[in-house]
């Protein structure tokens, strides 16, 4: 299994810290400030105007207005497009005209989200969250019966119909989506699969994304999972909740768990991994072995809940092995030490909406894993920089050591956030321990730790 064999020669590049010292800058000084520049065009909908009066703007020169009206314009031909793709997918389409569509879906997501590049004249403009932090006593009022029940704070769902699109095949991977009405945010949920043609699926993987990462928004020809499909594992690729597809109107991807402060990564959670526990129950119901959950970042943030939250759910929703790549065990680090969140005066914001790190520290237990996870250490994978910055690595390490991750298990490297998630493809071992604790085996003669 050549595992990373697409794309591995760029995240070959970008391994390195050199890489961070760039990334890091340019998504907090460029990419956001376009995004919440592009998110409110989007909302207006060519209204000039009401861009300029939700964004404190003057009545914007004629550049400015054609980029506005202009990324409304492939806002609506992205939605007529995936309002026909969802139609055919879950509807009656055959698989030609699925696949007709989908491409055209993926042309049209792709140009909107560039769209962004319409306002890098004007970047200055625009502040790269729009903070609408949510008050203590408002986040008490609507979690706080949580608070004094953690140890059931996060409890499975109830039973829920999964729907299964058509399926589109090519070469040795077959794909198809699924989709259910989401218990926690009450929109749509979807996730993509890849599993292999032949049907012979050996083990599922749930893979989890990060932050403002939004995969079926900007289609990858070099699908780094491929590889693996064609070895025998099934990838199940849930959009978060507020990314993609379910992205808030006036927002971008993920925006919303930054600009709400405590209670939106409170509701995030809540949401997530009511979502987690669904597709885990819908892939052991399939009985094509085990089912593991990987994530980076905000999703393995995600995942470290989920490993101590599921002890109280039923069997059929634990995961069998876990990857976190890129975490840390003390959210409250990420919210007030982190250097990129601090470029973004996280801290000031939240402390502008009447927090204090006091009322902060009094919802640690819904926001960091608590006691024994669900599973033994011996099936879990953590892979931590040293020079994280974004997740703090002290506070990863902490929580390895908490867990007694297995020195086998747990991989420590010099790289920061975005070179260690970007790169870990180049240097693959951490996802060959994942899946032969998984039960498929990978052999890879480029495979360094």
């Amino acid at each position: 299994m050549r595992l990373g064999a697409n794309g591995s020669r760029l995240t070959g590049l970008v391994a390195h810290p050199w890489f961070d010292l760039l990334a890091e800058p340019t998504v907090t000084s460029y990419f956001l400030p376009l995004s919440r520049a592009w998110a409110a065009a989007r909302v207006a909908d060519g209204d000039v105007g009401r861009f300029a009066g939700e964004n404190g703007l003057r009545r914007p020169g004629k550049a400015l207005a054609r980029a506005i009206v202009a990324t409304a314009g492939r806002d609506r031909r992205y939605r007529e497009a995936e309002q026909d793709w969802q139609q055919a997918m879950f509807g009656d389409g055959d698989e030609g005209q699925a696949r007709r569509l989908g491409t055209e879906r993926a042309e049209r997501a792709f140009r909107l989200m560039a769209a962004r590049a319409f306002f890098l004249p004007w970047r200055s403009n625009f502040a790269a969250v729009r903070w609408d932090i949510e008050t203590p006593v408002a986040t008490h009022r609507r979690h706080g019966a949580r608070l004094a029940r953690t140890a059931s704070a996060y409890p499975a769902p109830a039973m829920t119909d999964i729907e299964r699109s058509a399926t589109v095949a090519n070469g040795k991977v077959r794909r198809y989506w699924l989709r259910f009405t989401a218990a926690g945010s009450g929109d749509r949920m979807i996730a993509r699969v890849s599993e292999p043609a032949s049907g012979n699926v050996r083990a599922t993987v749930i893979l989890l994304h990060g932050l403002a990462v939004e995969d079926e928004m900007w289609p990858n020809p070099a699908d780094p999972v491929l590889p693996m499909v064609a070895e025998g594992v099934r990838f199940v690729q849930p959009e978060a909740p507020w990314h993609g597809r379910r992205t808030l109107p006036g927002t971008y991807g993920g925006e919303p768990v930054l600009a709400r402060g405590p209670g939106g990564l409170l509701d995030f959670f809540q949401s997530a991994l009511s979502e987690i526990a669904l597709l885990v129950r819908w892939a052991k119901n399939r009985g094509d072995g085990p089912v593991g959950l990987g994530g980076v970042s905000l999703g393995a943030l995600t995942i470290q809940l989920v490993a101590t939250a599921s002890r109280n759910w039923a069997g059929q929703e634990r995961p069998d092995a876990l990857l976190l790549i890129a975490t840390t065990g003390r959210m409250t680090d990420v919210l007030h030490a982190a250097p990129a969140f601090r470029r973004l005066k996280l801290f000031e914001a939240v402390q502008q909406g009447g927090w204090s790190m006091d009322e902060i520290e009094t919802w640690r237990p819904l926001l960091e894993p608590s006691g024994e996870p669900c599973l033994p250490p011996e099936r879990i994978v953590m892979v931590l920089g040293n020079l994280d910055t974004v997740t703090p690595y002290d506070g990863g390490l902490a929580l390895a050591r908490d867990w007694r991750v297995p020195e086998d298990n747990l991989f420590l490297r010099r790289q920061g956030h975005f070179s260690l998630a970007l790169g870990v493809l180049s240097r693959p071992a951490p996802i060959v321990r994942f899946l032969e604790i998984l039960g498929v085996g990978a052999s890879n003669s480029a495979c360094p730790a």
